[in-house]
C-alpha cells in the first residue's frame, strides 16, 4: 500500500502496512515535521491531517478531538486513522516552523581552534545545539573566527512527544529500540544538515575537524547514545553529565573520521550542557552584577549568579508554552497566531506566515492571557466564565482550561526564579539583568511576560533577549581555549544545583505564583 504525502516542499509516496496508522508512517519519514506533543498516545489531538482515501472509519474517539468544520475537510488524527489501502495526506505548513540561529556574542575572547584528530588546530568545526524542540547547527571557519554557515530544522524526535518525559518513556517502553530509534531518527537528519552547510561553503563534511555538541541532559543522552532511562524518574540518575569528546565515527556525526566530538558538561539530570553553553555566551561567569539567567521551555533551567558563584535549578514547566495540552495550540509554525494585542479595546493578532491562522503557539497564548487580564475577562485568581474566542469564525479560542494550563507552567517558572532569590538572600531589586535565552524566549513580549506572572514584574525593565546563547557557547567552545576554560570552571568551582523536588520553599511559591499579578 502507498501513502502518498503531500507538504509545501513537494510530493512524496511511502510503503505502508495494512492497518499500520498514518501516525507511525508520518513519524519515519524524513522532514516530516508532524506535531505529536502526547507521543501518539491518543490524548492531545493535536497530530491533526488532512487525508482521503482507503482509511479506517471515523471512530467516537476520534470525532470527540475534531470540530465539524475539521471533520467536513477531511481532518483525520494521524494517531487514530489506520491504513486500509492507498490514501493520501496533506501536511499544512510542515516543517516551517521559525527556528532562531542568533543569539548574543560569547563576549571577547583569542582565537585558539580546538583540536583536530591529528591534535593540530582545525581549519573547519561545526558547534550544535540539540533542543527539545528544534537543532541548529553552526558551520564555523576556525582560522578567522567566524560563523561561515548557519542551518536549522525542527527535531524529528518530536513526534514521539513535546516533551523530553513523553520521549523518555517511548524509550523505556520500548528499550533498547526506542532510544536506537530516536537517536537515529536525529543523526540522519544532522548528517543532512551538515551537508547542507558544506555544500554552500563549498567544503566537504570531511573538512570538519571538530564539532562541539549543546543540549539539555536528556537530548545528549539520547544523541550520544547514553542509557536515559534514570532520568526519567526519582532520584533522576544519569548515566553520565559529560564534558568529554569522542571520536566522531562513535558519535555518528558525519564529518572527518577521528575528529574529537565534544559534549557540554552538564550540571544535573534537568540542567543540561545546554545552560552551560549559554551561561558563558550571556557572560554570566564574568559580570560583577547579578543575573538572573533563563531558558524557557517544556523544563525551565535557570542559574542566578555572577563571577562569584551560580547557583541553578530547573523546573518542569509542562509543553504548554510548546502550544500542546492547549486546546487550540499549535507549535509555532506557519497558520499559529504568534502576536496578540489590544487596538482600540480590541484583541488583534498577527499569523504567522500571514493567511488564515490554525491555532495558538506559546507566544500568541501568553499574550492573549495578559490582554484578558487588562480587559477583565481573566481576573488574578484565573477565572474565566466561558471560552473566548479569538476568532469565531475558524473556530479558534482560549478555554478556562488554557488559563489552568498557563497558570501552572508559569507558576513553576516564577516560583524557581523566587527560590533561587530566596536560597540567595536576595530580592528581585538586587538582580541587575535578566538574560532570557531560547529559541521560544526570543518571541515571548517581555510586557505579556510579566504581565501574566511569568517573569516577577518588577523585573521587566532588566530583560535582555539574549538569542540562540547555547548554540553561540557551543561556537565559542570550538574556536577559543579561553571558553573552553570557562565552561569547565562554570561546570566546576563556582557553580550548584538546587533541587527543587521537595524543596518546601519552592511548593510554597509555585502555589503563590498560581495567581496572576493585579496589574503592572
Amino acid at each position: 500500500m502507498i501513502v502518498k504525502i503531500y507538504t509545501n516542499h513537494g510530493t512524496r509516496e511511502v510503503a505502508a502496512e495494512l492497518g499500520e496508522t498514518l501516525y507511525s508512517v508520518l513519524k519515519r519519514v524524513q522532514g516530516i515535521g508532524l506535531d505529536a506533543p502526547c507521543g501518539g498516545r491518543h490524548t492531545c489531538g493535536k497530530c491533526k491531517v488532512k487525508a482521503a482515501g482507503a482509511l479506517s472509519e471515523i471512530t467516537s474517539a476520534e470525532a470527540e478531538m475534531l470540530t465539524e468544520r475539521e471533520l467536513s475537510g477531511g481532518a483525520r488524527l494521524a494517531c487514530l486513522a489506520a491504513i486500509t489501502g492507498d490514501c493520501e495526506v496533506w501536511l499544512e505548513g510542515a516543517g516551517e516552523m521559525a527556528i532562531k540561529t542568533d543569539a548574543a556574542p560569547a563576549g571577547d575572547f583569542e582565537l585558539s581552534p580546538a583540536p583536530g584528530p591529528d591534535g593540530e588546530p582545525s581549519r573547519w568545526g561545526v558547534a550544535i545545539d540539540i533542543g527539545t524542540t528544534t537543532v541548529a547547527v553552526y558551520l564555523c571557519d576556525l582560522a578567522s573566527g567566524i560563523v561561515a554557515a548557519t542551518d536549522a530544522f525542527v527535531n524529528p524526535q518530536r513526534a514521539y512527544g513535546a516533551d523530553v518525559i513523553t520521549r523518555l518513556e517511548y524509550i523505556i517502553n520500548n528499550h533498547p529500540h526506542g532510544a536506537d530509534e530516536l537517536r537515529s531518527l536525529l543523526l540522519r537528519e544532522l548528517s543532512a544538515s551538515v551537508e547542507r552547510l558544506c555544500a554552500r561553503a563549498g567544503i566537504s563534511p570531511r573538512d570538519i575537524g571538530c564539532a562541539a555538541i549543546a543540549g539539555n541532559t536528556v537530548m545528549q543522552h539520547i544523541a550520544a547514545g547514553r542509557d536515559a532511562r534514570g532520568i526519567a524518574n526519582a532520584p533522576f540518575t544519569v548515566d553520565t553529565l559529560f564534558g568529554y569528546s569522542i571520536p566522531a565515527e562513535e558519535a555518528g556525526i558525519s564529518i572527518r573520521p577521528g575528529a574529537p566530538v565534544y559534549y557540554m558538561p552538564c550540571f544535573a539530570a534537568y540542567v543540561g550542557g545546554d545552560i552551560a553553553a549559554g551561561l558563558v555566551a550571556a557572560g554570566v561567569d564574568q559580570t560583577g552584577d547579578v543575573t538572573l539567567f533563563i531558558d524557557v521551555g517544556t523544563n525551565g533551567e535557570m542559574g542566578l549568579g555572577s563571577r562569584e558563584g551560580i547557583c541553578l535549578c530547573a523546573t518542569a514547566a509542562g509543553p504548554a508554552f510548546e502550544g500542546a495540552q492547549i486546546d487550540c495550540g499549535m507549535a509555532g509554525v506557519a497558520g499559529a497566531i504568534n502576536e496578540v494585542w489590544l487596538e482600540d479595546g480590541e484583541l488583534r493578532f498577527s499569523v504567522i506566515g500571514g493567511g488564515e491562522p490554525r491555532g495558538i503557539c506559546g507566544s500568541g497564548l501568553i499574550d492573549a492571557v495578559a490582554a484578558m487580564l487588562d480587559l477583565g475577562i481573566v481576573d488574578e485568581t484565573g477565572r474565566l466564565e466561558e471560552n473566548f474566542y479569538l476568532d469565531r469564525e475558524r473556530d479558534i479560542y482560549i478555554s478556562p482550561h488554557d488559563i489552568r494550563e498557563l497558570q501552572l507552567a508559569k507558576a513553576a517558572i516564577c516560583g524557581g526564579i523566587m527560590t533561587l532569590l530566596d536560597d540567595a538572600g536576595l530580592g528581585t531589586r538586587d538582580i541587575g539583568r535578566v538574560a532570557l535565552a531560547g529559541g521560544f524566549g526570543a518571541h515571548i513580549n517581555r510586557r505579556s511576560a510579566c504581565r501574566i506572572g511569568l517573569i516577577p514584574p518588577e523585573l521587566e525593565d532588566k530583560i535582555e533577549v539574549v538569542g540562540n546563547t547555547a548554540g553561540m557557547g557551543a561556537v565559542a567552545y570550538i574556536m577559543s581555549a579561553s571558553v573552553r576554560e570557562r565552561i569547565a570552571k562554570i561546570n566546576g568551582p563556582i557553580s550548584r544545583y538546587l533541587e527543587l523536588s521537595g524543596n518546601e520553599f519552592f511548593m510554597e511559591a509555585y502555589v503563590e505564583q498560581m495567581m496572576f499579578p493585579e496589574t503592572i
